[in-house]
């Protein structure tokens, strides 16, 4: 799967190499990726968990590292 553009909603469009096949949506491995180098980011650092950017409030970020 590559990237290909936007839908008229503003989410990623994915089409397949082999069989042209095409998507759109998140992926679960890049999402899971950004969420583990955010809660990595935080363990390991002085921030708070307010400070986590990619989650907004800090109730969100425990909700999604829970």
């Amino acid at each position: 799967m590559v990237r290909n553009g936007k839908t008229a909603a503003g989410k990623q469009r994915y089409r397949c190499l082999d069989c042209g096949a095409s998507r759109s949506g998140q992926r679960p491995d890049v999402s899971r990726r950004a969420e583990l180098d955010a809660f990595l980011g935080w363990l390991l650092g002085t921030g708070s968990q307010a400070g986590a950017d990619s989650f907004g409030t800090a109730r969100s970020f425990r909700r999604r590292t829970a």
